[in-house]
């Protein structure tokens, strides 16, 4: 994009749900520029699914949250009760 790296975000649907699966090629995509991404994917995709999976706390996650988790990552008050 204009010479500029992609981000994940700039990929994200502004709504609707995304599964660790989406979203970890969408990661991949993003990082990828322009390669063909099946090595990629066989080599990283459980990895990122497991990541996702862990930090949203479920399978899937609305967009919206996803965007959100960007703006302020690895906030552990946010992702911790009590």
């Amino acid at each position: 994009m204009n010479d500029q790296p992609t981000h994940v975000c700039d990929l994200l649907p502004a709504s609707g749900m995304i599964t660790a699966e989406a979203f970890a090629t969408l990661v991949l995509r993003a990082e990828g520029d322009g390669n063909d991404l099946s090595r990629d994917i066989e080599r990283w995709s459980d990895g990122l699914k497991a990541a996702f999976i862990q930090h949203m706390g479920s399978e899937v996650a609305p967009a919206t949250m996803l965007k959100q988790n960007f703006a302020q990552p690895f906030d552990a008050s946010a992702n911790t009760a009590g």
